[in-house]
């Protein structure tokens, strides 16, 4: 567990010296791995993951630094993404698909008002 954590703490290190460090955003990111640094991963003795293992987690073998050949480029992800703002209003709101996309149904299922409830699609 801990060489993940060495791992991610030096990737954080590496990652200050590759991007422009000068942002709002990078003052939650410091905040949060100082965080990290001195409290470490989650264990069940904390009362919020007393349920969860994350033993599956902690033991893959991450790679936080994909080899050139393996990293995305824009021209990979260019056809997904979308620049009309009303299509992005009307996916978001079920009004219409994306392309190659298929619609499922989904239900609720639990207490409500005190009764066992079934509501959905």
């Amino acid at each position: 567990m801990s060489q993940l954590k060495e791992k991610l703490l030096s990737s954080f290190i590496a990652f200050e010296e590759q991007k422009n460090i000068d942002s709002y955003v990078h003052g939650i990111r410091t905040k949060a791995i100082k965080k990290f640094e001195k409290e470490g991963f989650p264990t069940k003795k904390m009362e919020a993951w007393k349920y969860t293992s994350l033993k599956k987690t902690l033991n893959y073998d991450y790679k936080l630094f994909p080899n050139a050949s393996e990293a995305l480029e824009f021209k990979d992800i260019k056809e997904f993404l979308i620049d009309d703002m009303s299509l992005i209003t009307n996916y978001f709101s079920g009004k219409k698909l994306p392309n190659n996309s298929k619609p499922i149904a989904q239900a609720y299922a639990g207490h409500q008002f005190g009764h066992f409830t079934m509501l959905g699609d």
